[in-house]
């Protein structure tokens, strides 16, 4: 799921689909064209396994969430299967 990330702040939670993110902190990064810049350290829970999983997302602009562990890692694939409407 795509995020917009602009104007949140180290402390604030955001929640996906019942997955809890915290925003640990902000970092400052300098990009390859030495552009100054900032990042957001997020930390949340693998739904699979419970195990922490802590990602850096820029500060500004959209972004997508890791939302599980690097041993559960399954991109493209929805952490919650969607229910389907049947007639």
């Amino acid at each position: 799921m795509r995020v917009t990330v602009s104007g949140l702040i180290a402390g604030c939670e955001v929640t996906i689909d019942q997955q809890r993110f915290l925003c640990l902190s902000e970092a400052n990064f300098v990009r390859e064209d030495g552009t100054p810049s900032k990042l957001l350290i997020w930390q949340s829970a693998c739904p699979l396994c419970g195990a922490p999983v802590i990602f850096a997302t820029p500060s500004r602009g959209q972004t997508w969430f890791n939302r599980r562990c690097p041993d559960h890692r399954q991109p493209g694939r929805p952490v919650f299967k969607r229910l389907r409407r049947t007639a």
